[in-house]
């Protein structure tokens, strides 16, 4: 199978690490220069991350993942792309992403929205799920209160041509 997608320049490939210091050492390094001075704390939440995606890799068959440290409204963000692949036996892929999308939506309720689009590389079922709420706590905020912070996930599942 050959699979190819374009990944954002901000985006690097995942190294794969077998312990809590080496997922530190490979954030410590893709952070010098990009964030300025980070909390210990914030430093151990982007560690602890980048470690359950590298076991994660490894146990769920994804076969490309790729990481980013940014900010966001001058806070302290992170994202993780990832591609797996799953064996489907559909002769219809309209159908199959239909499917897909139609069981997202019933499963997820109120809080995913799911639709099909028509991509060049074939119809594609995308979801959009409001993750579990998050704060940064009041002691890290500059206003003295926690400050909720907008989580989302994004899946496109498509059908791989032969």
């Amino acid at each position: 199978m050959n699979i190819t997608f374009d990944v954002p320049p901000f985006f690097r490939e995942m190294a794969p690490v077998e312990s809590a210091e080496e997922a530190r050492a490979v954030v410590a390094e893709r952070l010098v220069g990009k964030l300025g001075d980070i909390s210990g704390e914030a430093f151990e939440e982007l560690a602890s991350a980048y470690a359950l995606a590298s076991s994660l890799r490894e146990e769920s068959g994804i076969v490309y993942a790729a990481n980013c440290f940014g900010t966001v409204n001058g806070e302290v963000s992170a994202g993780t792309l990832t591609v797996a692949t799953n064996p489907l036996v559909y002769t219809d892929p309209g159908l199959a992403v239909g499917g897909i999308a139609r069981i997202a939506s019933e499963r997820g309720g109120e809080d995913v929205s799911a639709e099909v689009l028509d991509l060049p590389c074939g119809p594609v079922a995308v979801t959009v799920r409001q993750a579990v709420a998050m704060s940064i706590p009041a002691e890290f905020a500059e206003a003295g209160e926690d400050i909720p912070v907008e989580t989302a996930q994004l899946q496109a599942y498509g059908l791989a041509r032969d």
